[in-house]
């Protein structure tokens, strides 16, 4: 596994052959992103990074978040449902979940 240094948080990939400090671009599918409230312990998930909700887009049954994470944005597709139950809103910071598995670089 490589560690990529996004802010002062880390984020694991699969191996990857890059010089210290040379830009990577990743791709990580918003549904392979999930939301959390409070810090997940002892997880097989290995990056669990901190971010801001900045934007909502609501679509049927899902609701799309984009999150900033040290001025870099990814997208979180999540269920209505869990949306309500987190009662996330514009602004909140929340703790947000990736396999790095999930992580490809592209």
């Amino acid at each position: 596994m490589t560690a990529l240094t996004l802010g002062d948080q880390q984020i694991w990939v699969n191996a990857l052959a890059a010089e210290v400090d040379e830009f990577v671009r990743i791709c990580i599918h918003s549904s392979d992103v999930s939301i959390t409230l409070t810090k997940p312990e002892k997880s097989s998930i290995r990056n669990i990074l901190y971010g801001r909700i900045v934007k909502v887009q609501e679509r049927d049954n899902q609701v799309e978040l984009q999150l900033d994470i040290a001025g870099k944005h990814i997208w979180a597709g999540i269920s209505k449902w869990a949306f309500q139950d987190l009662a996330l809103r514009l602004g909140q910071l929340v703790y947000i979940q990736i396999k790095a598995i999930s992580v490809m670089i592209s």
